[in-house]
């Protein structure tokens, strides 16, 4: 599936040199939203914070919603590589261990970086992407329905369905919480941890009334 036209990277790199330099020109672009934000992003300043020329930046991306495009990709690719990961170390817990993994790991996450966390989801919301992140979207939602289903003895129920309603919480309250003018860390993630928790109880009591 490709981009619309407007944001499409315009040279797709194929040898390794021409991916390291597109790789540094992604990394000199996250760099500076993690500094300044999405005022501080404009082409030229990205080429020289990545060591290229102007002309250089300009053949892999056309205008900088086509390098925002590509970061937020980049970025779905992470969390879903993250997560993954992070599954792998909770594989002894049990479903509250689980969710408190995941709220902690998430919100570790987005208060680190989360000027560069806000600028994304501003792009994100501007930019046509929402097709071409649903594949990466489904991973995640097809991991977390398998680690749901190793630990909820219940049948019948559409855990992926179950995974895609807690990826949107997880999205809604860390966005919430962690976007205030003083975050409050440690709550967001009790709040996390109690509405996901609340809600696959929710989940089971419907089922088992049937």
């Amino acid at each position: 599936m490709t981009l619309d036209p407007v944001i499409e990277p315009r040279k797709l790199p194929k040898q390794a040199r021409s991916r390291v330099t597109r790789d540094a020109i992604l990394e000199a672009a996250t760099q500076l939203l993690r500094l300044k934000g999405l005022h501080g992003l404009n082409s030229n300043a990205v080429a020289e914070r990545a060591g290229v020329s102007i002309g250089s930046f300009y053949q892999y991306f056309p205008n900088k919603d086509a390098l925002m495009a590509s970061l937020i990709l980049r970025e779905e690719e992470a969390r879903l590589a993250d997560l993954r990961a992070l599954l792998q170390t909770l594989a002894s817990k049990n479903l509250e261990g689980l969710i408190a993994g995941i709220a902690a790991a998430l919100v570790k996450r987005e208060s680190r970086h989360a000027t560069f966390s806000h600028a994304l989801d501003h792009e994100e919301a501007r930019l046509p992407i929402a097709a071409k992140k649903a594949a990466t979207e489904a991973e995640i939602d097809a991991l977390l329905g398998n680690a749901l289903s190793a630990r909820l003895d219940i049948t019948a129920i559409d855990m992926v369905r179950v995974a895609k309603s807690m990826r949107l919480m997880l999205q809604a309250l860390s966005d919430g919480w962690l976007n205030e003018a003083t975050p409050d860390v440690p709550r967001a993630q009790q709040e996390i941890e109690a509405a996901l928790l609340g809600y696959l109880a929710h989940v089971i009591a419907r089922r088992e009334a049937r």
